[in-house]
């Protein structure tokens, strides 16, 4: 999700000029980001995919359940990003991640969960348009035998006439 943000915000602000090219690459560099994840230049007619195994991080959480506090720890074994530039340095943008999500309480009387995560995000944007998607889906089963169930869809968009449009929409559900 800090990289969703991080990626929203550079894009937000962001004016893409147009620069001419002729044939469309293949680069790993189709885009520079600063350290703040805001976007730097991009490279016209140009295409990349990246592959990533094993990103684990994790941060203090609470089950929306029982709100048991603990550390909630995600696993994507794999994470796919492409982008593709076209020669007016419009952008389009996806990442997919899968992996293991697991829930570890403080209090250890308390149960913990483990299970699978899927997340989607997506991105189009020219110098007068933007627009950002993104979808999480979760399922996490505890030592008890509970379940815990999570889905979340965001969306926003940004015109030329500066209209914004953001919604996000998510569920949690106990069993």
């Amino acid at each position: 999700m800090r990289k969703l943000l991080a990626v929203i915000a550079c894009f937000a602000s962001f004016s893409l000029t147009s620069i001419n090219a002729s044939a469309a690459e293949t680069h790993s560099n189709c885009a520079t980001f600063d350290n703040n994840g805001n976007i730097i230049s991009v490279v016209p007619n140009c295409s990349e995919t990246q592959t990533v195994k094993n990103q684990t991080f994790s941060m203090p959480s609470a089950n929306p359940c029982s709100g048991a506090l603990g550390i909630l720890t995600f696993n994507f074994t794999n994470s796919i990003f492409h982008i593709t530039v076209n020669g007016a340095s419009d952008v389009w943008l996806t990442e997919t991640q899968t992996g293991s999500i697991s829930f570890a309480p403080t209090d250890p009387s308390q149960p913990s969960y483990s299970g699978h995560i899927a997340t989607w995000f997506g991105g189009s944007l020219n110098k007068n348009n933007a627009v950002f998607h993104d979808t999480s889906n979760a399922t996490l089963t505890g030592t008890d035998g509970s379940t815990i169930t999570a889905h979340m869809v965001d969306h926003m968009s940004f015109s030329a006439s500066g209209i914004q449009n953001n919604f996000s929409l998510g569920s949690f559900s106990c069993g």
